[in-house]
């Protein structure tokens, strides 16, 4: 990774798999659009995270802010493809996150 590098260059690595341009570190990226400003999550092996920033190319460099861990053994491991949605409910619009999760055995997702 070169940090000097601009974001949204196009990468493609010599084994042909893509270089995620928002971060060098995010499988299962998903982004929003909410009041002026994107919201991008991603996830960790135990770890759910969302990035703030007014540009996409902000995002780059925005800082992860851990939104969601778990310790459950029965759901703490390989948290994947988080999705933020604002979703409206009978008390006003709440958000929500989801997410796949397992005990770290892939047939249990």
């Amino acid at each position: 990774l070169d940090p000097a590098r601009p974001p949204f260059s196009p990468v493609i690595m010599s084994d042909g798999r893509f270089f995620n341009p928002l971060t060098p570190d995010g499988p299962d990226p998903w982004i929003v659009w909410h009041d002026g400003f994107y919201y991008f999550t991603s996830s960790g092996d135990r770890t759910i995270s969302i990035r703030r920033h007014q540009s996409l190319a902000g995002l780059w460099s925005a800082k992860d802010e851990i939104v969601w861990q778990d310790a459950n053994p029965s759901r703490c491991a390989e948290m994947w493809a988080p999705e933020i949605h604002r979703l409206a409910g009978p008390w006003g619009d709440s958000w929500y996150i989801f997410y796949c999760a397992s005990n770290g055995w892939h047939l249990t997702h």
